[in-house]
């Protein structure tokens, strides 16, 4: 498979599973409110190649080339929140930042270590 046929191959998986769905859930309702998930997409991409004459360094010095090429790409999704939808309004609840809460919580018992030893 040649570069063109490769990157023509991505595009084509994209294409297929690309979708507002990557980034808002199905809706579901709990008591007469309806909930969407709401997700973060990213998709990243990076490739290379090149070619080159060398010099064998075996016994028979015989030369030789080289060649290659490399593509590759990765999505990522995390949810960052819900929407709320009622009769009245629609609102955008965040998930809380998981790394801000841990912090707060070492930091709370780290707290709790230190004020227990100075009283």
């Amino acid at each position: 498979m040649n570069a063109a046929e490769l990157i023509q191959s991505i595009v084509e998986n994209l294409q297929k599973n690309s979708s507002v769905k990557t980034v808002f859930g199905e809706p579901f309702e709990i008591k007469g409110k309806t909930f969407i998930e709401v997700s973060s997409v990213a998709y990243g991409f990076g490739g290379g190649g090149g070619n080159t004459k060398f010099k064998d360094i075996t016994e028979n010095n015989n030369g030789g080339s080289g060649e290659g090429l490399g593509l590759g790409g990765g999505i990522t999704a995390h949810p960052i929140g819900m929407l709320e939808i009622t009769e009245e309004e629609t609102k955008f609840i965040p998930i809380e930042n998981r790394k801000k809460i841990i912090k707060a919580f070492l930091f709370g018992i780290v707290g709790g270590i230190v004020f227990k030893k100075i009283l």
